[in-house]
């Protein structure tokens, strides 16, 4: 018997989620953009979804954006969020999807400031609370726990 214990990185479809695929899976195929049975079928599923997901969150449809996985929202989300001039708060051992575009809005003119992350690979609480008043971000990212070693902030 084996056990996968990387859930950080991937975990298996749960059989809900399988369960309300499996149409999209297995028949329904076309471009949701065009104007055929399949289209429109494909289009309001979609747009199903996207209402169901701004129910979850407490958020209108039209501001519900899907992406291709982690990396890509993140992407989006920092670069879609922050304008100069403006001040990012991180950490150095977020996970590369974050660390790439916090460094390319830094080139691009943006303050980035780091907080210090202890051996264990934890940040400094106190030490960041006092960052945070003392900087004031625009933005601040912090992992919740981290794909490589596992550490819980």
């Amino acid at each position: 018997m084996s056990v996968y214990l990387d859930h950080n990185a991937s975990s298996p479809l749960h059989p809900a989620v399988l369960e309300e695929m499996t149409p999209f899976l297995q028949g329904a195929h076309g471009n949701a953009s065009s104007l055929h049975r399949s289209g429109r079928f494909l289009r309001s599923a979609i747009d199903t979804a996207r209402a169901r997901v701004a129910e979850l969150v407490n958020a209108q449809p039209q501001q519900v954006m899907f992406t291709s996985g982690g990396s890509e929202a993140n992407n989006t989300a920092l670069k879609s969020f922050l304008s100069a001039p403006f001040r990012m708060l991180s950490s150095p051992i977020e996970h590369a999807s974050m660390l790439g575009p916090l460094k390319q809005l830094q080139a691009a003119g943006g303050s980035l400031d780091w907080m210090a992350v202890s051996a264990q690979g934890c940040v400094d609480i106190d030490q960041a609370k006092a960052q945070i008043e003392q900087i004031r971000p625009d933005f601040l990212s912090l992992q919740l726990a981290n794909n490589e070693t596992g550490a819980l902030q």
